[in-house]
C-alpha cells in the first residue's frame, strides 16, 4: 500500500466485513501515518442508525483515523438468486432512526465527509 501511495495512488476502498475486519485493520496499520495522502472509502450494510453508528466507530478504530472520506451504505436492493430483492433495505435505511440519519449525524460530527449509496441489483427492475 505504501508503494501504491508512493506511485501516486490516492484512493483506498474497503469494507468492514472484508476479511472479518482484517482488511480495515491492515490498512490502518500500514498507511494511517500517511492519512492526509489518500481518500478512504469503506462500506456498511447496516440499515438502522444504531448499528450504523456502532460499526462506523469500529471502522474508524480499525482504520486508525478520525474520519472516513466516503462511507457507502452498500447493497441496497440486492437482487437474490431466487428472484427476491431487498427493496425494504431502502425503506429501512431512509426511515427515521435509519442508517441515513446516522450518516447525517456522522457528517455533522466530522466522522464522515461524504455518504454514498450503492445498489447491487436494480430496484427499478424489481
Amino acid at each position: 500500500m505504501n508503494r501504491y501511495l508512493d506511485l501516486g495512488g490516492n484512493y483506498i476502498e474497503t469494507a468492514r466485513w472484508y476479511g472479518d475486519g482484517h482488511s480495515e485493520k491492515k490498512i490502518g496499520v500500514t498507511v494511517s501515518h500517511r492519512r492526509d495522502e489518500f481518500i478512504i472509502a469503506t462500506k456498511t450494510e447496516n440499515r438502522d442508525k444504531s448499528t450504523y453508528t456502532k460499526n462506523l466507530d469500529a471502522s474508524l478504530k480499525n482504520l486508525k483515523t478520525d474520519h472516513i472520506d466516503l462511507h457507502i451504505i452498500h447493497a441496497i436492493g440486492y437482487k437474490y438468486p431466487d428472484g427476491g430483492n431487498r427493496f425494504d433495505d431502502l425503506k429501512e435505511a431512509l426511515a427515521p432512526e435509519g442508517a441515513l440519519e446516522g450518516a447525517q449525524e456522522a457528517v455533522k460530527k466530522g466522522k464522515v465527509r461524504f455518504v454514498g449509496v450503492s445498489c447491487m441489483g436494480s430496484l427499478m427492475y424489481s
